[in-house]
């Protein structure tokens, strides 16, 4: 069998022995369902003491040991060059995650890395868990994935409250034709004006970009070269596009 939703209470079932189709497992012989939109998770506390803590690096965290973090599952934008959207998009509780964060400050972590795809998405849910964390006993800092378009001056503040130092961008290209070509959602000067508010706000930023799509001109990746060099940037990580199977630029390429 295939897990194809690691969040899936059936998975209990199926160790069990329980007849199919179980919701998120894939059987031999089974459909592939299709992915799950915009409902609510809930998983145990991962173990996080098994795992060497001590060992783990990661450039964008300011101090160890550190933990990583989901918060959501997926994503709800259509990137046609990302896997993420075809996998569906799910939110974990407010409540679950103040948990496992109360858990992880108990034990002695000091950073987080929130491995969400776009950190922030529903605003209501950030304020109310960013203000919860800004609340809390323990202080620790944090390094988030989120959108040009999604951290407004309200949620930027309330993630800063909370302990957060670093926010990192999928900004891909300088040419407006290529982010709309590839479904960003987003313009040049969506991302100008994002990278502007960090910057305000004292945030470090990560800029990532995509360098080789399979209609860009020389001109058009040097405008992303421009850009990159231009934006207030902290660091930027510059990356080779890969046709992933499900994805829009599988079907192009």
């Amino acid at each position: 069998a295939i897990l194809t939703d690691f969040t899936t209470p059936a998975l209990v079932d199926y160790v069990q022995g329980a007849p199919g189709p179980l919701p998120g497992i894939l059987r031999r012989g089974e459909s592939a369902p299709g992915p799950v939109r915009a409902i609510g998770y809930e998983i145990p506390r991962p173990r996080h003491d098994l795992f060497p803590v001590d060992r783990y690096r990661y450039p964008f965290v300011r101090r160890r040991p550190f933990a990583t973090m989901l918060t959501d599952y997926g994503c709800p934008y259509p990137c046609t060059f990302c896997i993420q959207s075809e996998v569906g998009f799910k939110l974990r509780s407010v409540d679950s995650v103040m948990g496992e964060l109360d858990w992880l400050a108990a034990q002695g972590y000091r950073e987080v890395y929130f491995t969400d795809q776009t950190f922030a998405v529903r605003k209501d849910r950030t304020l109310e868990l960013c203000g919860r964390m800004a609340k809390a006993s323990w202080r620790m800092g944090w390094v988030c994935f989120s959108r040009a378009d999604v951290v407004d001056e309200e949620r930027l503040t309330a993630m800063k409250a909370a302990g957060c130092h670093t926010v990192m961008f999928g900004i891909e290209s300088g040419s407006d034709a290529v982010l709309e070509h590839y479904q960003k959602k987003l313009s040049v000067a969506d991302i100008r004006d994002a990278l502007a508010r960090c910057s305000r706000m004292g945030l470090r930023t990560v800029g990532t970009f995509l360098i080789g799509l399979p209609e860009e001109t020389e001109a058009q990746i040097r405008q992303t070269i421009d850009l990159a060099c231009e934006l207030p940037l902290d660091y930027a990580s510059f990356n080779i596009p890969v046709p992933r199977k499900l994805t829009g630029l599988r079907r192009e390429a």
